[in-house]
């Protein structure tokens, strides 16, 4: 009993350090947490905020490769998990998982645990009618994006923030095909037009047109570094530089 226990736990480690990379998946926590904060909050909030995004991108990665099991077991056969008796156990790890995880965010805000449960049902019904069509299975993943931007500011109407809900989903899909084409030079131009229109939404220099000038050097410092420097080939340079800029912009021009 102890042996199996052992080995059910090696699978999840071997999970977390395999799809769960706690570099990048703490990196994108921080940048949406920076993003979706429209003022000054206390520390204790702000990491609330930083829980509560980190859990629920470990719930949706669980979900997504439970989703993509007959994909990945033809593509990923070394993954422990796949194996048809380890994946049993893999799926009763998820929905303890999501049970607790759910659990939580009820006792937290019975407003939050619906919003997480409408995300949840519709990514499971656009993964069962659309699981055939590709494109379709790159953009259910970034749909959490733009709600965990939105929930954290607490649904502000501001047009500001529906800007930046959906200058995070194009970081994340930035940052995904820089990692998919690290090395493809034949991509940058593609690199390129991600990144310029992260930053466009991001900045969104027509609502703030007394800034023109620094909001237009803000869009283009990515761009700038993303087409003559190594940053083509790093997927963390959107999830980086940003939030950073973002912060720069909120403080020191705004």
């Amino acid at each position: 009993m102890a042996k199996k226990i052992k080995n059910y736990f090696s699978v999840i480690i071997q999970y977390i350090s395999i799809r769960f990379e706690l570099k990048k998946y703490l990196s994108i926590t921080l940048s949406l947490c920076i993003l979706g904060t429209t003022e000054i909050v206390e520390p204790l909030s702000f990491a609330g905020d930083l829980l509560f995004v980190l859990s629920s991108l470990f719930v949706f990665r669980l979900l997504e490769d439970a989703w993509s099991y007959h994909l990945d077991r033809i593509y990923h056969p070394k993954r422990l998990y796949l194996k048809p008796k380890i994946f049993k156990f893999f799926i009763g790890f998820i929905i303890f998982v999501f049970f607790c995880y759910f659990s939580v965010v009820f006792l937290v805000s019975s407003n939050l645990a619906l919003i997480v449960f409408i995300l949840f049902t519709a990514s499971f019904l656009f993964y069962l009618l659309f699981y055939k069509v590709k494109l379709v299975m790159i953009v259910i993943p970034l749909l959490q994006y733009p709600v965990f931007i939105l929930v954290i500011s607490d649904f502000s109407l501001s047009p500001q923030l529906w800007f930046l809900a959906f200058g995070a989903l194009f970081m994340i899909l930035s940052s995904n095909f820089i990692k998919a084409y690290r090395i493809i030079n034949s991509t940058l131009k593609y690199k390129i037009l991600l990144v310029l229109i992260t930053g466009v939404l991001v900045f969104h220099p027509w609502l703030k047109t007394y800034n023109l000038l620094f909001e237009m050097i803000f869009i283009f410092i990515p761009v700038f570094l993303i087409t003559f420097s190594s940053m083509k080939e790093e997927p963390l340079f959107p999830v980086l530089a940003f939030p950073l800029l973002h912060i720069i912009d909120v403080l020191f021009v705004l």
